[in-house]
């Protein structure tokens, strides 16, 4: 059986400081740091947790309608042509999933949804994208909407436990994520004190 990177995860101590600093330049209304320079973010974000790769992408009707929505992934070059050529938006049960979801959802749960979900999976797998998923929707308070997913190349037990310990780190990283590409000020309901 697999394990998790341990390696590769911090300890909780180091976490905090890791988040904290992220936090300070979110939160910071004369942050001059453009969300393409947080590439980087999400990069150190997929070493810390021992990631396969991070992504996030805007999925309100202004951006889709538009056809530019925002995009932030540490995903292959090959694999974005892929997709761009061959699945898009429209037959992506992730982003299907994501208009509607409310909760996190584990991309295991789309095999049995989505008639598109076990192609594009294992098309992606090929292209290293990673054996699980996780993606975490995200609502603005003014309607914006975008989806953060991470991936890993965990067995089911392990990502089980992965996922468990650290969904909620997830979600406040990707609120706080969203909060700062749309340049929002305001205080995001979320708890880092449980």
């Amino acid at each position: 059986r697999g394990r998790l990177n341990t390696g590769w995860l911090m300890s909780s101590v180091a976490m905090e400081r890791v988040l904290d600093s992220f936090y300070e330049r979110v939160r910071s209304p004369s942050s001059d740091v453009e969300v393409a320079a947080d590439s980087d973010f999400m990069k150190m974000l997929s070493e810390i947790y021992g990631l396969k790769h991070a992504a996030y992408i805007t999925v309100d009707k202004r951006s889709l309608s538009s056809r530019k929505p925002k995009f932030l992934v540490t995903y292959p070059v090959e694999w974005q042509e892929e997709y761009r050529r061959s699945f898009a938006e429209n037959k992506d049960p992730v982003i299907q999933a994501g208009l509607t979801e409310l909760l996190p959802f584990d991309w295991r749960s789309l095999l049995q949804r989505h008639p598109y979900a076990e192609g594009l999976f294992g098309i992606a797998r090929e292209f290293g994208v990673g054996r699980q998923g996780l993606t975490i929707p995200i609502r603005g308070n003014d309607g914006t909407r975008a989806l953060f997913s991470v991936t890993c190349d965990f067995n089911d037990k392990d990502w089980d436990d992965f996922n468990r310990k650290y969904r909620k780190d997830f979600v406040i990283l990707a609120n706080y994520f969203h909060k700062k590409v749309y340049g929002k000020n305001e205080t995001i309901g979320i708890s880092l004190t449980d």
